[in-house]
């Protein structure tokens, strides 16, 4: 009987462990994500992407409650998009759109990087013409 309340006591011991590391786990993620988004933002400002347009993502990501790091995976495209001198616009145009129709971002970035070489593609075929 003694066996088997000290094996308990281990055991609810090992499950709150547990449950610390899983929780500064994902609080190490987050705040990875939160560094990345920061890093996204001076960037795409660095890169001559406008403020307004940071904002506008930034709003949008505000109203569909994103998370830091699928804010900084639509900057890292935006900001892609500015260097090769593609409209932008567009781009956030369709990913407000697949926010608003319940998409998932993994799935918004996706289109959104075909999008961009697409249209990296046709700018280069005119630009050669």
């Amino acid at each position: 009987m003694a066996m088997r309340q000290a094996f308990k006591k281990i055991g609810h011991g090992l499950l709150v462990f547990g449950g610390l590391v899983l929780a500064l786990t994902l609080y190490a993620g987050e705040a990875r994500g939160e560094d990345d988004f920061t890093s996204a933002v001076q960037i795409a400002k660095a890169s001559g992407v406008s403020e307004e347009l940071i904002n506008q993502i930034l709003i949008v990501g505000y109203r569909y409650n994103l998370k830091s790091k699928d804010l900084a995976g639509f900057l890292v495209i935006v900001t892609e998009a500015g260097k090769r001198r593609i409209p932008v616009e567009p781009l956030v145009d369709k990913m407000e759109e697949g926010l608003a129709k319940r998409v998932q971002t993994i799935r918004i970035e996706q289109v959104l990087r075909q999008d961009l070489v697409q249209s990296g593609a046709i700018c280069q075929s005119t630009s050669d013409t």
